[in-house]
């Protein structure tokens, strides 16, 4: 592996604990490793196996290629929107990528239905529970059986 390459992955491993306010001894604890280990990682003078890095990516939930991102901003932007996304968003996002560009324009086009019949749902069971309500609140009258 290129020095450089190994340089990315420790300074991103570094973003990823200092983004998530951890301790080197935590990001060791989720990768298995001891602490020492993972500071010679950190900086860049040893390189993670595929098994430690697949261990914090899978503990923060990321893909394993973006520790060799070169671009510390896009990194950073990179976490961040995988740190705040549930799994299921983050499944949506790998499948949209994966797409070519006339099915992500499908995609999009059928989500925007998706979205139009969901407010129209809601929009009918909130007009239902009025009703209801509605129903439940009419004075019954002491001349009917």
């Amino acid at each position: 592996m290129k020095v450089s390459t190994q340089k990315n992955i420790g300074r991103n491993l570094r973003a990823l604990r200092t983004h998530n306010n951890l301790s080197q001894s935590d990001m060791a604890a989720a990768a298995g490793l001891t602490r020492s280990t993972y500071v010679q990682y950190e900086l860049g003078n040893r390189t993670p196996d595929a098994e430690a890095l697949y261990d914090v990516a899978s503990y923060f939930r990321l893909d394993m290629k973006k520790f060799f991102e070169p671009d510390i901003e896009k990194f950073i932007g990179e976490i961040s929107f995988a740190l705040d996304c549930s799994e299921g968003e983050d499944q949506l996002v790998d499948n949209y990528n994966a797409l070519t560009p006339f099915y992500k324009g499908v995609l999009l086009e059928k989500s925007a239905q998706l979205v139009a019949w969901d407010r129209r749902r809601l929009i009918n069971l909130e007009a239902l529970q009025h009703t209801r309500d509605a129903k439940q609140n009419v004075p019954v009258r002491a001349d009917l059986p």
